[in-house]
């Protein structure tokens, strides 16, 4: 109570409906996976095509980091926003999550990035397709194997670390998704 005797309520004690904090089903959980993966899988390969190789690098970096924001915000109140198998295996690893959720986060991802890249491929033709290959991740002419998988090693690293320190431990960060988003850019950029 204030000083005239009127009960004060601050952001945090709101009890509405939006502040509390709900538990989803798994299968619920699952179906966030599914729908983020095929979001981000379809924006990624549309974007592909309309930007396709090296010259379209900084509109990769930006759809795929603004997409993973605006997914993580939209549903990582429901399923953490994991969107990659990588991030499901580090937060159950870390304890955030039951282990034996494991194997339905990974086949919903999966399945969700399946149908995202059948999607694509339902609206583009052949040779469309073909020329952005299909969206794929290549390494560069002249890099070998190896370097890239130690690339991607590296910034799936950077992208999982900043997941664990900045959405895992707490539920009162809310920019989380930002930076869960230009962490994505960036490493796109660097690789």
């Amino acid at each position: 109570e204030d000083s005239w005797g009127q009960q004060v309520t601050t952001p945090h004690h709101k009890t509405s409906s939006i502040s509390r904090k709900k538990e989803y089903s798994l299968l619920t959980k699952c179906v966030a996976e599914f729908l983020g993966d095929l979001t981000f899988v379809y924006v990624g390969t549309m974007q592909a095509h309309l930007f396709p190789f090296a010259d379209g690098i900084l509109h990769a970096a930006f759809a795929h980091g603004l997409t993973i924001f605006i997914l993580v915000t939209a549903f990582g109140h429901i399923s953490g926003g994991h969107f990659n198998p990588a991030v499901s295996w580090a937060i159950a690893g870390a304890g955030k999550m039951p282990i034996w959720h494991l194997p339905f986060y990974v086949a919903s991802q999966l399945f969700g990035g399946f149908c995202g890249a059948m999607l694509t491929a339902s609206i583009l033709t052949q040779t469309q397709l073909s020329e952005c290959s299909a969206g794929a991740t290549l390494v560069s002419p002249g890099t070998q194997w190896w370097q890239g998988l130690i690339a991607e090693t590296v910034v799936t690293f950077f992208l999982v670390h900043t997941i664990l320190i900045s959405a895992a431990d707490t539920d009162t960060v809310t920019l989380a998704p930002l930076a869960i988003g230009l962490t994505l850019s960036i490493d796109i950029l660097s690789t």
